[in-house]
Parts: C-alpha cells; sequence; structure tokens
C-alpha cells in the first residue's frame, strides 16, 4: 500500500519578518526602475475572467508579475514587494494572485501583498524545484521536483498535509511532471511522475486512489518524459504530452488510451511540447457538446500544442491530423499557450520576452494572425540612446538579438520594435532565414531628432557586427531606411554619427576610412582626407587613421569632425573640405576605445586601453583632465546633461562619476552584474544603464537635481554596492521623492557637499574691489539720470467724473451728489513744506523713529558697512539723504568708508558711496566756509559758520572728508608706483 502522511492540521505561527536590508546611502544616483520587461523565464503566465467582457493576464518578471488587461495589453499592476527569490509559479484564484518561489508563496490583491501561505511541516528546504502549483476549490496544492506534494487551505492558508511519492529507489523516477484537477472529481488530483504514470490522489484524506502505467513512448534519444498534462473538455479524459512530440488521450475513469497524436521533425528538441490547449469556440471549429464522442470523432475541436522552438502546432482531433503550424510565433520556447474560454482568442507567452494575442477570423486559412502583442529584447541590450535628450521619452535600444527598440520612459504600452521588412516578419519562412534577412548585431548607433523637412528622410544609422554597410532607419515609420552606406575599402563599418544639422551620416571603417553621405538623397560626398584630383586621377591624401576608427564626433556648427582610432591619434578635420586640420598623438601611451563630445564647453572624453580617460579641449587641442581609478576595460562613457560630471563603466561592475571641475571622483557604484552600455537624459533626471545578462534598461534617479552637488573626492576604498532597480520600482528613488524628501546630511555630507565662499580679501596688502555686481555700483553713481530717463513724458490726466448715481468721497468733490458718505478731509493744510531743503527727511529723525542703517552706524561700523553692501541702489540713495547731520550722521558716514578705504576693500563701491554723499550734502558742507589757504584741497568750501548752539556738523563733516582725501591720495599714489613697476617689468621681458 503507498503510504502518505495524514492530514495533521497545527495551529498557525507567525512566520517570521523578512527584513530588507536598507540600501546604502548615494549622494548622486539612486536606483528607479527597469523597463522593457514583458515575461521572464519558463514561468507559464496565468489569466483569469474579469466578468463577461475581458481577462486579466499575469506574467512573472523575476521577483515580481505584471498583470494586463486583455482587451489592450494594457498594463494594470505590478507587484509589490518583490518575493525574496525568482517567482517559479503564478495562479490568479478569484481575485487574488499566488506567487510560488523557493522558500515561499505569497498571495497578491491588486499588486499589493495581503497574505502567506504558512510553512510547511519542516520547512520548505529540501523539496527540490517547485515543478507545478494548481488550485481549485479550497485546494492549494505544490508538486516538488523530489516527488512531494504540499496541500494548503486557501480559505485561511493553513497548511494541511504533506503527499509522500510511493515510488522509492530511483528519487528521479519520482519527480512530479505535472498536477491537473479533473473535471467534476471532489477533491481529486492526477499527479504525472517521470517514471510515465499517472497517479489519482485524494487532497482530503492523503490517500493514493488508483495508479496509473501509461505505456511510454521512446525517441531517438532514449525514453520520453511527460513535459504537460491538462484537463481535454471531455470528461474523464486527460491529455498528456511527451518530450518526443506525441500526444496521448487518455480516459482515467476507465484506464484506457483512446488515440495518439505525433508530429515529426527533423530536431529532436523541436519535438518537445511545452503546453496543450482546446479551443471551445464553435466558429473555430470546436463543434457543439462536450462530451468523450465530440472528441473522438464528432464535430471537430482544435487543439493547440507550443514546442520548445517557438512554434505552435494546430491539430483537428476529429481527423486526427496536423491543420496547420504557426512557425516562429516566439523566438525560443513558448512557455504557454491558452484559448480564451469561448473565444477564438489565443494567448501565447515565450522566453523572448514577449506576449502575443492570436484570432483564428480566417475562413480560407487555419492559422491565426497576430492582434496584439508586448514584448522587448530578448536578449540584453548593447548600445543605448535617448531620442530627442531634451524630452527623454524615448530610449532606443539595440540587442544581441539583431532588434531596435524604441523603450518609452513613460508608458510601457508605447514601446515599438522598428521593422526590418516583410521577410524578417514571415511567419511562413525558417528562422534561418528570418535571421539571415535581419540585420546583424547593432554594434554603433547614432540618432538625429527630426525637426521641420528632416521627417521626410531617414534619422538613425547604425553599424552591424561583421557587415561592410551602415544601414538607416526612420523613427517617424518605425521602419528600417532606405538607404545603407559601404566603406569604400570593403572592411567591417565600426562607428556610425549624424551631423547636428540632421541632413549627414558619417561612418568609419575596421582599416580606418572615414566617409560621409547625404541622408536625403543617399550619395557619397566625401571622404576623410579627401583625395586630390590630377587629371582623372585620384590620388589618396596622407593623415588618415591607421586602425580601426573607434568615434566619429562632428561639432554643433558643421565646421569641424573629430574622429578617435585604435591608433591612438585624435584627428580634426574640417567638415565641408574634409581637408586634415591636425591632430592629438597618444600612439605612444594608448588607443582610444570610446568617445564622446560634450559641444556646449568643446569637451572631448577619450577612454584609453590604458584604463585611463582623457579629457580634451578641442578648442585648445590640450589636454585638461586624465582620470584614473578603472580596474577593467571601460566599457561605456557619457557626459551628464550639464557637462558637471563624467561617468564610466567598466568591466570591474563598477560606475564611477568624476565631477569635471575639480577632477575628484566623487561617486563608486558596484552592480551586481557588468554595464554595457550609459546613456544620461538630455534633461537630466536618470541615467539608463544595461547590464549583462539583464534584458531590461536600468534607469537610476538624479538626486542631485533639488539638492547641493557634492565634490569633494571619496576615499579609494568607499565604493557603494546597490542591487540594480527593480520592474515595480520598489526601494527605488523616484524624481517626485527626490524633491519631496528633506535630507539630513551628516557632518561628512555637509562638508563634502559645502558651497565654497570666496574670501573677502585674499591678503591685506592688496587692494580688492568689490565681489558685488558692477551695475550695483554703476547705478548707484548714475541715479539720478536714471531717475530723469524714467520719469513719464506727460502729465497725469485727472480722473473722469464718476456717474451721477455714484457717491462721491467727498461733498467738496463733486457738489452734484448727495453727501451719502461724510467727509474725510480734515482742517490740517495739505500743501508740501517749504521749511528747508531737508526738512521731510529731518521730520523722520525727530520722532526716533531709527532704522537700521542708523543704529549700526553709531554703534559697529563694521556691521553697518556689510548691511550697506545688501542694500539695492535706491535703497542706499534714500539712506544717504536721511542722514542726521545735527546727530553727526554725516561724519559718521564719511569715517565709516574712509575705515573701509584703509582696510584696501570695496574700492569702487566706497567711492560710489563718498559721490553719492556729495550729491546730497555736498552744498551744506561747504556752506560757510572761509578760504583758509586751503584752496587746492577745498574747492569752494567757505569757512567755518557758528551754529546757535555751539556744534557745527559741517565743519565735523569737512574734517571727515579731509581724512578721506588722504587715504585716497596715498593709497593712488601707491597703485601707481606698483603699476609703474608691473608695466617696466612687462617691457623688460618683451625685449628679450
Amino acid at each position: 500500500m503507498p503510504s502518505a502522511i495524514a492530514p495533521n492540521k497545527r495551529l498557525r505561527t507567525e512566520l517570521p519578518e523578512r527584513v530588507q536590508k536598507q540600501a546604502p546611502k548615494t549622494r548622486i544616483l539612486a536606483p528607479y526602475r527597469s523597463i522593457g520587461h514583458v515575461t521572464k523565464g519558463n514561468v507559464p503566465f496565468t489569466s483569469i475572467p474579469l466578468g463577461d467582457a475581458t481577462y486579466q493576464i499575469t506574467t512573472a518578471v523575476g521577483t515580481t508579475f505584471q498583470t494586463y488587461d486583455f482587451r489592450r495589453l494594457t498594463l494594470v499592476f505590478v507587484s509589490s514587494p518583490q518575493t525574496p527569490s525568482p517567482i517559479q509559479r503564478l495562479i490568479a484564484f478569484k481575485d487574488v494572485v499566488f506567487a510560488a518561489f523557493e522558500g515561499g508563496i505569497w498571495v497578491y490583491k491588486r499588486g499589493k501583498k495581503i497574505a502567506e501561505l504558512e510553512e510547511p511541516l519542516g520547512g520548505w528546504e529540501g523539496k527540490g524545484e517547485l515543478k507545478d502549483f494548481i488550485i481549485f476549490g479550497d485546494w492549494a496544492i505544490a508538486g516538488y521536483a523530489k516527488g512531494e506534494i504540499l496541500v494548503w487551505r486557501t480559505q485561511t492558508r493553513e497548511f494541511y498535509t504533506s503527499i509522500k511519492s510511493p515510488i522509492t529507489g530511483n528519487a528521479r523516477e519520482a519527480e512530479v511532471m505535472g498536477i491537473v484537477h479533473p473535471t467534476t472529481y471532489l477533491n481529486k488530483i492526477v499527479v504525472a511522475r517521470a517514471n510515465g504514470s499517472l497517479e489519482i490522489w485524494n487532497c482530503k484524506t492523503g490517500k493514493l486512489i488508483y495508479n496509473i502505467l501509461l505505456p511510454s513512448p521512446s525517441s531517438s534519444s532514449g525514453l520520453a518524459v511527460i513535459t504537460s498534462i491538462v484537463q481535454t473538455p471531455a470528461l474523464n479524459i486527460v491529455a498528456v504530452a511527451y518530450s518526443n512530440g506525441e500526444v496521448l488521450f487518455h480516459n482515467i475513469l476507465a484506464d484506457l488510451t483512446i488515440f495518439r497524436l505525433k508530429h515529426t521533425s527533423a530536431s529532436a528538441s523541436h519535438n518537445r511540447i511545452t503546453s496543450l490547449s482546446f479551443c471551445l469556440d464553435p466558429s473555430v471549429g470546436a463543434g457543439e457538446g462536450g462530451g468523450t464522442k465530440d472528441l473522438v470523432g464528432g464535430s471537430g475541436r482544435i487543439m493547440v500544442a507550443s514546442d520548445s522552438e517557438g512554434d505552435v502546432t494546430i491539430w483537428d482531433l476529429s481527423k486526427r491530423r496536423v491543420t496547420g503550424v504557426l512557425r516562429n510565433a516566439h523566438f525560443g520556447a513558448i512557455t504557454k499557450a491558452e484559448f480564451m474560454p469561448g473565444q477564438n482568442l489565443m494567448i501565447t507567452a515565450g522566453v523572448d520576452n514577449s506576449i502575443k494575442e492570436w484570432v483564428f477570423d480566417s475562413p480560407h486559412s487555419p492559422l491565426p494572425r497576430l492582434l496584439k502583442m508586448r514584448g522587448g529584447h530578448s536578449q540584453p541590450p548593447t548600445t543605448l540612446t535617448f531620442w530627442k535628450p531634451e524630452e527623454s521619452h524615448f530610449l532606443l535600444s539595440s540587442s544581441l538579438d539583431q532588434s531596435l527598440w524604441g523603450v518609452s520612459l513613460r508608458s510601457d504600452a508605447q514601446n515599438f520594435e522598428l521593422s526590418q521588412g516583410a521577410g524578417t516578419n514571415a511567419m511562413a519562412n525558417s528562422r534561418e532565414d528570418i535571421l539571415a534577412k535581419k540585420a546583424g548585431p547593432i554594434t554603433a548607433l547614432a540618432a538625429a531628432p527630426e525637426t521641420g523637412m528632416q521627417r521626410d528622410w531617414e534619422n538613425i544609422v547604425t553599424a552591424h557586427r561583421g557587415e561592410r554597410a551602415a544601414r538607416t532607419w526612420t523613427f517617424k515609420n518605425k521602419r528600417i531606411g532606405r538607404w545603407t552606406f559601404e566603406t569604400a575599402d570593403k572592411s567591417e563599418v565600426k562607428s556610425v554619427a549624424i551631423s547636428a544639422c540632421g541632413n549627414f551620416a558619417f561612418i568609419g571603417s575596421a582599416l580606418g576610412a572615414i566617409e560621409m553621405f547625404n541622408l536625403q538623397s543617399g550619395k557619397k560626398r566625401r571622404d576623410f582626407p579627401q583625395p586630390r584630383q590630377v587629371g582623372k586621377k585620384l590620388f589618396k591624401m596622407p593623415g588618415g587613421h591607421t586602425k580601426s576608427v573607434t568615434a566619429i564626433l562632428p561639432d554643433d556648427t558643421n565646421r569641424t569632425v573629430i574622429s578617435t582610432s585604435l591608433d591612438g591619434h585624435i584627428k580634426f578635420w574640417a567638415f565641408a573640405t574634409g581637408a586634415f586640420v591636425s591632430e592629438i598623438d597618444f600612439s605612444s601611451s594608448a588607443g582610444i576605445t570610446h568617445a564622446r563630445l560634450y559641444t556646449p564647453s568643446d569637451l572631448l572624453a577619450c577612454a584609453c586601453d590604458d584604463l585611463g580617460i582623457r579629457i580634451i579641449d578641442t578648442t585648445t587641442h590640450r589636454t585638461v583632465r586624465e582620470l584614473w581609478g578603472c580596474s577593467g576595460r571601460i566599457t561605456d562613457l557619457t557626459f551628464s546633461a550639464d557637462g558637471r560630471w563624467l561617468i564610466a563603466s567598466s568591466l570591474d561592475s563598477i560606475l564611477r562619476i568624476w565631477d569635471l571641475p575639480t577632477g575628484h571622483l566623487v561617486e563608486r557604484i558596484r552592480t551586481p552584474s557588468i554595464i554595457t552600455a550609459l546613456a544620461f537624459s538630455g534633461t537630466g533626471e536618470f541615467l539608463a544603464t544595461a547590464h549583462v545578462g539583464d534584458v531590461g534598461v536600468n534607469l537610476w534617479t538624479n538626486k542631485t537635481l533639488f539638492s547641493r552637488t557634492p565634490t569633494k573626492a571619496i576615499p579609494d576604498e568607499e565604493t557603494i554596492t546597490l542591487s540594480n532597480p527593480t520592474t515595480s520600482g520598489e526601494g527605488g528613488t523616484g524624481i517626485i521623492d527626490v524633491a519631496t524628501t528633506t535630507t539630513d546630511d551628516t557632518e561628512e555630507d555637509q562638508d563634502a557637499m559645502a558651497i565654497y565662499h570666496g574670501l573677502s580679501q585674499i591678503n591685506a596688502s592688496l587692494q580688492t574691489l568689490s565681489l558685488l555686481p558692477p551695475n550695483r555700483w554703476q547705478t548707484l553713481v548714475h541715479l539720478d539720470l536714471i531717475r530723469e530717463r524714467n520719469k513719464p513724458k506727460e502729465a497725469p490726466k485727472a480722473p473722469e467724473k464718476a456717474p451721477f448715481f455714484l457717491p462721491s468721497l467727498s461733498g467738496a468733490a463733486n457738489p452734484n451728489s448727495s453727501n451719502l458718505l461724510p467727509s474725510t478731509t480734515t482742517g490740517a493744510s495739505t500743501e508740501p513744506s517749504t521749511a528747508g531743503t531737508h526738512s521731510a527727511l529731518l521730520a523722520q529723525s525727530s520722532q526716533n523713529l531709527q532704522s537700521k542703517f542708523t543704529q549700526l552706524l553709531h554703534s559697529d561700523r563694521k556691521a553697518f558697512i556689510d548691511h550697506l553692501l545688501t542694500l539695492p541702489p535706491s535703497a542706499t540713495s534714500v539712506e544717504i539723504r536721511s542722514l542726521d547731520p545735527q546727530n553727526g550722521e554725516a561724519a559718521l558716514f564719511v569715517r565709516a568708508v574712509t575705515q573701509r578705504m584703509r582696510e584696501r576693500k570695496d574700492w569702487e563701491l566706497c567711492h560710489a558711496w563718498i559721490r553719492m554723499f556729495l550729491k546730497a550734502w555736498g552744498e551744506d558742507v561747504a556752506t560757510g566756509a572761509e578760504d583758509d589757504g586751503q584752496e587746492e584741497e577745498w574747492k569752494g568750501f567757505d569757512a567755518e559758520e557758528e551754529e546757535e548752539d555751539g556744534h557745527d556738523w559741517r565743519e565735523e563733516a569737512r574734517e571727515a572728508l579731509r581724512g578721506w582725501r588722504e587715504v585716497q591720495a596715498v593709497e593712488g599714489e601707491r597703485m601707481a608706483g606698483l603699476g609703474g613697476w608691473v608695466g617696466g617689468v612687462g617691457a623688460f621681458l618683451r625685449g628679450f
């Protein structure tokens, strides 16, 4: 008798919380999310009806899953949190999704985790790989590679029992290959084992009811094994698929094999069936009814069988023959093919990172047509570039799968593959023919956003592995273009570029040739260097590269073309003539493998094979920076949007960021896999990276958009290890998160990101000008002229009389109106006072309303000058005109400015302040001064005038001005001497 563990219930215990480690703190970049994923691995999708009109389809993407709406294949949910290990099986049941992985099963609702299935007795270890997982009624059942079957209650999510395999001896034969629940069988499951037997178990009692020994078909490679088992539309009958392409229909009630179906192929692996599905739509040939008679010999039923080569075979069960084969439905194994119940629609998903919807609507063909699809790269991307960097909406990415995709950063539904022609999409062609007609893997990519008439011709150029011609593409029409540009020396194309105007394409060959083509006409325009024609013969000019051209970089003005090569030379060419202009030679030290040009600042970054990066000023042709630190070959590099940083990736799996103004290495991030391509968005929001072994594109958020930029060099041992961004964005940092997060920096971070403030004076012996903008003191000098110019040209007009029905504010103003409002006039006179020139200003000071200007003038001379530096020109003028001379403020002001001049600071600003003071108070200070023999010093000043109170503020102000004049004379003479000395030294040096 087979042994089984009797159902053993236990009290639910709380599982230990899975605490995820907090990501290390970074200063510049933070993981955001990964895009371009649709399905991953060999995990079958799951579907569930949503009302009467549509379905929801859920696919696994590593540690997360994505739910799509069946009608438009639009993304609805992305699961969160992500599972600790990759998802092995997904099952949608009612309004929840069960995600099974190694070490647990979680329950999600609308993409959010709500519960976990209870841990089984003995834990999750030692059971092997999860082979199948089904849910029906009140039971959730999982089968594992080592033969054990676990059972849970779906309502309470508690563990119910464990069913051991009755097979002893060979553990490989006990492996669970599939589990199915027969229709109308209560609490029964059929388990397919690796030895070819079918076991019927009662999952409630844990007892083995019956063991069916199927005849095991053989193949050329040995004994065929079961790959799939499904319930047919007929009762009691299950369909069993084998690795040799055979499908067996067996009646489990009578233990009778009804018939077999088999198709052959030249490839043994091509026969391996991965999934089976039956169509129940009468319009496709399913017929009516659902009994065994229909399945065996009644009206036709359609069955589809998908295999490990990406083909879908369509069977007519009434005639028991193949009616058609859908070739190359997917490039790679099909994980699952399923008919939607009662519809002529079929969904397939494969390991090529795509999900497709097919419709059987043609009465003349048994093959379906492609209705909708969602997809991405099936192999890791190799090149990245932003389309319209100023918008940062689409990202162009190429891959080793010989495809070119436009990936949207905003909506996955907008992703598209650029077509390569009808021959590459024909389902009837063999895979070898399709791959032969496709362009090879893209090794270099250049794009120019279309503007105006440029929409009418191609704007993307690509170089392909092993091909000696570059290809053109059009983004608008999403297809390959008209032209191919072949190299003149018949060697492979290694680099491509497009001019800033978008009219010309450049290609560089493996032998060092550079050519320019017109994108509108497809004609060749010139070579670099342009050969010289003598008579009817062309003579090749010297100066070209001798090895592979690694980068071609035209400038923004179509004047200069820069090229780099493995021969270590950077060459500058005339755009209009193709003539050689100049070069920079690094051949003695290293060859150049990658190069990027930041045109706003004319900086050229060159990655060399000696693991160094050199920054070249293309204007002066000088090396301005050398950046070191990479311990592996540099795979790619790029500038940030503002040109401040240089980002480089290398084979040591470290992403490095240098601050170019200081030359400091400010960030070092270690990633789980090697980065192969980089692209920085023109808006400065994201850095896009492509990684080895990852078919998606990872986005990293620029954290410094809303914070200070660190410039302090990090220690050599400081390397931050981060996980790659996830598909769900869990744990990622978006732009909104950065904008709304208040950073609490430590002292070290504050020191690293501190803003540098310039010194007000380097040395006390040096004369220092003001750090204020020149317009501040220039406006102060010409303030009267500015006011005169800004006066209105016409006198203000009197307001029109109000309508008769509106009351006036004053009865005197409108004698015709009724005095509805009380008069606001008073008996005080409204005429301005003419007691003196400064009577209105002196009246303010008499009321003891002292401003900050006045308070600091009497108390702290240094603080007064600092406050005066912050005032705008108009406020400075008002404060100077508001001085109270009777209180000694005129002299105090002059002495404060004089002291600033003794300190040799703000030289031109001090003169502007004194000039404003003399404009406002010069006449009053000079009034009453006698000629005391100092006419040369004081022109126009009168003698001392006695005041009634015995205090003369004018004499005090004149004394302060004499001190200012002395300081000015002494400093002027010193500066003149220094200027003469410098001029003499310069003249002496020029004489050599």
